[in-house]
This record gives structure tokens, sequence and C-alpha cells, in this order.
């Protein structure tokens, strides 16, 4: 499955899809897993094994895909901005009241796509919250 995501790119916004889940492969069987069927898994190209190492793959629980599927779905509902900070980053602020000004990555919030900076007006130290396509990493 791929998802939309908004990048920033020679300060021009762009939307490219990504893969939701880059390096699995899910597969979903009508049938019991018998020792053939794990076989021709193994045998698909750029297949190197199974997630926990085993010798045969554990079934996810029916919730377990279910969840998934939501994460998924979730994803169609436009696209989403790409998370490319952490905390410590020295950024500049592209828009807004505070254009132009720079400040140090003290918080990211992945869940409302905003990061919180610390930015240096009059000699001190102040919190500003701003969403991820208002900042770029110097």
């Amino acid at each position: 499955p791929t998802e939309d995501v908004i990048e920033i790119k020679g300060g021009k916004r762009r939307t490219s899809k990504k893969k939701f889940l880059p390096g699995y492969v899910l597969v979903e069987l009508e049938t019991p897993l018998t020792d053939d069927t794990v076989q021709m898994i193994k045998d698909t190209p750029k297949v190197t094994g199974f997630v926990g190492g085993g010798a045969k793959p554990v079934p996810l629980t029916h919730e377990e895909a279910e969840l998934l599927l939501k994460q998924v779905d979730a994803g169609t509902g436009g696209p989403r901005e790409q998370i490319r900070f952490v905390k410590g980053d020295n950024v500049r602020i592209i828009d807004g009241p505070f254009l132009g000004f720079n400040g140090l990555c003290d918080d990211v919030d992945t869940v409302h796509n905003r990061v919180k900076l610390l930015v240096s007006i009059f000699g001190r130290s102040t919190p500003v919250e701003l969403g991820f396509l208002q900042v770029e990493r110097i």
C-alpha cells in the first residue's frame, strides 16, 4: 500500500507517493499454512525471511489485521505532511508571522503535524508552535 505525503523540495511543496510499509510483503492465505506455502513465500524474489526470525511466519490475529487495514484506510483521507524533524534540529521559519526567524526544535507532535520551537526574540528564548510546512531544516 502507498500513501500521499507532502514534501518541501527547493522551497516548493510537492505531493508524492510513499510506501506504507516499505520492505514488507503482506500475504493473505485462504488455506492453512503448509510447508509448501512457506517455501513458496521464501522463494519470492527479495524475500529474506519472516518477521520474528522464525522458520515459519506467525499469522496476524484478526484484530491486528483490522488495525493495519484501518491505518492504511486512514492514510487515504488526503496527503499527510512528511515528518522530517527531530528534537535538537536547527530550523528556519519559512511561513507565518515569524518568517525569517531561526529556532531550535524542542518537540515534534506527529499526531497534529506540528513542531515546537525555541526562537530567540529580543534576546529571550520564546516557545513557538508551527506546522511542519512552516519550517525547514537548516
